[in-house]
């Protein structure tokens, strides 16, 4: 009975040894996934912050070419109104009545002008003169 009752431990080792290899494969692996996510959110984060900022500058060229734009519609805007104010309204006598009248049509003429050179400007595609030396 007490040959019997020894256990035959060949090969235990060798059985250990596989298991844990098993266990730091299946780790590995997990690592090598994790890392390869975290590459990929990483590349991903990088291009979107990258067109985010371009698109902010994109923006900022747009508004700063719409102000030139409105400034030459303003600047032609109000050439047009002089020219028709020296013709027309130089004539009349300077009461406080016409004076109230005169200063509302110039308002209403300048900001129609304004608005008609601007929206044809963007709609005609014309190229921006950025000097007011014209």
């Amino acid at each position: 009975m007490s040959r019997s009752a020894h256990v035959n431990n060949k090969g235990s080792a060798l059985v250990a040894v596989i298991i844990s290899m098993l266990f730091i494969g299946i780790i590995a692996a997990i690592v090598l996934s994790l890392t390869r996510s975290n590459l990929s959110n990483s590349e991903s984060n990088k291009n979107s912050s990258s067109n985010f900022y371009q698109g902010e500058v994109y923006m900022d060229e747009l508004r700063s070419e719409l102000k030139k734009l409105a400034e030459v519609a303003k600047k032609s805007a109000y050439e047009k109104w002089l020219k028709s104010y020296v013709a027309g309204y130089s004539e009349m006598s300077s009461t406080d009545q016409e004076s109230k009248v005169i200063d509302s049509r110039m308002e209403q003429t300048i900001y129609q002008a304004e608005l008609a050179e601007f929206v044809s400007a963007i709609t005609k595609g014309t190229p921006v003169q950025c000097g007011l030396d014209d």
